[in-house]
């Protein structure tokens, strides 16, 4: 189970290194507790403790849930990268401790987002449509935004399992290594090959690599609406160059988006063939 695999790579870490995370995460917590109490006192002062409520609990919800489930997704990425190795030659603990302490930052940092979370829950609709889309104006006021927070938490997710499966593989991995020496001397170099990456690794990295195509892609299908606050032009909103240009040009790069992220999750393809693609 999950749960008993984590507890296990725990177990794995020196008595040192727990100790050290500990006070890290006391120091992560004391100092936000003693910030929300002075607000909580400030908040009781003026009879709104419904206010300080709702909002704390929707940081609280959104911290649980981005921090959870970008542990949650960095560990299996980790596991996974491990067990592709056939003999892996260090333990996962260390990866595991950054990971952790990694998650609480991203659930700090998204926690932010929590009047973006409450107003898409309250969303309602302005009567009033816009000339290019026809989207009611509710939709920029109360949806987009929280699009755009879901599509940033996913580049952050998809950005780090790409970066942590890289690491795995390399710090994990056996390296290669080779002896030259002299009968004379009875010397012998040991070269060793460091950051090589092994060929169990590309297609984990692909299929991370494609997933990060395609919320490349929605965030151009989400782009083509900021044409709408355009300050680019003579007047504020969508020009003639936003319109037919900007606006068809983010059509194409979602699309090659989306090609590019078929090509890599097919495996069928090395990258020295998508390079027309890409570049």
């Amino acid at each position: 189970p999950l749960f008993i695999n984590i507890l296990a790579e725990c177990v794995l870490m020196r008595f040192r290194d727990i100790i050290g995370i500990i006070i890290i995460l006391v120091l992560i917590v004391v100092f936000p507790v003693i910030g929300l109490y002075g607000d909580w006192l400030w908040f009781v002062s003026l009879d709104y403790q419904g206010v300080f409520l709702t909002s704390l609990y929707a940081k609280l919800l959104l911290a649980a849930l981005t921090g959870i489930i970008f542990f949650v997704v960095m560990y299996l990425t980790i596991r996974i990268a491990k067990k592709r190795l056939k003999k892996p030659s260090k333990h996962m603990a260390p990866l595991i401790g950054v990971v952790a302490l990694l998650s609480l930052f991203v659930a700090a940092g998204f926690s932010g987002g929590w009047l973006t979370y409450l107003s898409f829950l309250n969303a309602t609709d302005f009567g009033v449509t816009d000339p290019v889309f026809n989207n009611d104006i509710g939709f920029y006021v109360f949806s987009l935004p929280f699009y755009s927070y879901i599509l940033s938490f996913l580049t952050v997710l998809i950005v780090f399992s790409l970066i942590f499966t890289i690491i795995t593989y390399v710090y994990c991995g056996e390296r290669k290594k080779e002896k030259t020496g002299t009968t004379e001397t009875e010397e012998i170099i040991v070269k060793t090959d460091a950051f090589s990456l092994p060929r169990q690794a590309k297609p984990h990295v692909f299929v991370l690599t494609g997933i990060l195509f395609l919320v490349i892609a929605a965030w151009a299908l989400i782009a083509q609406f900021g044409i709408l606050f355009s300050s680019t032009g003579a007047v504020f909103g969508a020009t003639f160059a936003n319109l037919h240009v900007l606006l068809p040009a983010l059509y194409v790069i979602a699309v090659l988006s989306v090609i590019v992220a078929l090509a890599l999750f097919s495996r069928k393809f090395r990258l020295q063939k998508l390079s027309f693609i890409v570049f």
